[in-house]
This record gives C-alpha cells, sequence and structure tokens, in this order.
C-alpha cells in the first residue's frame, strides 16, 4: 500500500473512530470495543472466501450490485454506522483499503480508551500472579491499561520478551547467550594454550 493510500486509510478510520465515539457518549447500545468487534469480524468474514472478497474489493462490479449485496447481508445484522460504512466504501471503491481501516480503527479506538496491546513471549505459561505483577508494572511505565497478549516460545529457555508498537524489551536468556557469544566472537579470545576460539569450547561444554 502507498503513502497516499495509507493516509486515505487513517482518513476512514480516523472518522469512523469521531463517528463511533459520538454514538457510545450518546448511549448507544454498543459500546466502542464492541463496534471494533464487529468491524474485525465483518473483515474476516468478507476475507473468508475469496471470491466474496474480490466482489467487493473489485472496481469493476457495479456499484448496485455491491450496495444489494450489502443490504440484504448486513442491514439490520451490524451496527449502523459499520453499515453505512461498508455502502460508502464500496461507491468510492475504496473497499480493497477495509483491512488497514480496521488496523487503524482498532489502534485509534486503543488510544482513545487509554489501552495498549503487549505480546508477551515466554518460555512456558505465566502464572496468574506474574501475570498481574507484569501488567502492573506495565501500567506504571506506560500509563494506560495493558492488556497482554500471550505465547509460550520455550527456545527463549527463561526470561520475556515485551513488543508493543515501537517498544521492545528482552530478557530472555537466548538473547543473553547470544549477545555473550557475540561479544565474545567480536573480541577473538582464544584460549591461550589450544589457540581455539574461546566461545567454541565454552558452547562445547
Amino acid at each position: 500500500m502507498s503513502q497516499t493510500e495509507a493516509k486515505v486509510a487513517y482518513v476512514y478510520a480516523d472518522a469512523l473512530a469521531d463517528l463511533a465515539s459520538r454514538e457510545s457518549h450518546a448511549g448507544s447500545t454498543l459500546s466502542l470495543l464492541e463496534i471494533d468487534d464487529q468491524l474485525q469480524s465483518c473483515l474476516a468474514s468478507f476475507q473468508k472466501e475469496e471470491k466474496v472478497w474480490k466482489f467487493f474489493s473489485s472496481p469493476v462490479v457495479s456499484w448496485d450490485d455491491k450496495k444489494n449485496a450489502i443490504i440484504s447481508s448486513l442491514k439490520g445484522k451490524v451496527h449502523h454506522l459499520l453499515f453505512h460504512f461498508f455502502l460508502v466504501l464500496s461507491k468510492r471503491d475504496r473497499f480493497v483499503e477495509l483491512p488497514m481501516i480496521c488496523r487503524l480503527f482498532h489502534k485509534e479506538i486503543n488510544s482513545r480508551l487509554k489501552r495498549r496491546e503487549v505480546c508477551v513471549r515466554s518460555a512456558r505459561e505465566l502464572t496468574q500472579n506474574e501475570e498481574e505483577n507484569l501488567k502492573e508494572s506495565l501500567r506504571k511505565y506506560l500509563g494506560c491499561e495493558i492488556i497482554l497478549e500471550k505465547k509460550v516460545s520455550p527456545e527463549l529457555m527463561g526470561g520475556l520478551i515485551l513488543t508493543s508498537e515501537d517498544l521492545r524489551l528482552d530478557s530472555s536468556v537466548q538473547s543473553c547467550l547470544e549477545r555473550i557469544r557475540s561479544s565474545l566472537s567480536q573480541r577473538g579470545i582464544r584460549g591461550k594454550k589450544s589457540g581455539e576460539k574461546f566461545e567454541e569450547k565454552f558452547y562445547e561444554n
């Protein structure tokens, strides 16, 4: 996607976020998060079958055909904002940008609700106490509510890797060993007697 297309996607995502925020503040039956969930579910449904996705994203298919398909399949089944939003995207031939719009909308909603998603990779499942302590530490560090996405990666051997947008914190044993090996390799340390590289002997033992 080009920079121009990304900017257009952001305009649509931001406009939808503004409308959804007003609806939520006006006492809508759905919260911002529920509207976001519906949007992501709709995207998954559109992309589930290649024929369906090509139909809505193709500039060749007429606006009337797309409009009738959206009315028959979504009217009364999704929030009215999303129903009209899909109609607008189709009419303006912007449906192909829906995946980027969904990602930006999700990010914008999290920002407005002062939430941040953090992916945590660990060598084993975190206990409930460890998870709560981690969330509390991150909440204080980042100043917002934390939503953890947990992944188990046994190859890390120990420690954690945390990633979120531009944030990356790596305290894994695997990375520590890699840094040690890289450092020793750069220095070219050799055994005093045999002349072999120290790091090779270290890892053999």
